[in-house]
């Protein structure tokens, strides 16, 4: 009614006509799964490896699939991951 409006959203995906502040600290993920998925499959040990296995996908408010996030030596790696979820 006052003309404010609030979204919460990752940093990466904050357009770019919008103010963003943080609301906590930076979150990190971790590649995990079951015991017998990785008894079934090779454990990936960089994230291109992740190409080869089923992963479970994240659709955007704009409908895209989202991109895995990763790090190395500083700067930033996205995976397009293949999976049925």
């Amino acid at each position: 009614a006052e003309g404010f409006d609030l979204g919460l959203r990752s940093a990466d995906l904050v357009p770019s006509d919008m103010i963003a502040i943080p609301v906590g600290p930076p979150r990190s993920f971790a590649v995990v799964a079951t015991p017998a998925y990785f008894k079934a499959n090779e454990k990936p040990r960089v994230p291109p490896d992740l190409l080869g296995h089923a992963c479970l996908r994240i659709r955007l408010p704009n409908g895209a699939l989202h991109r895995w996030q990763f790090e190395k030596d500083g700067q930033p790696v996205q995976i397009d991951v293949h999976g049925p979820i």
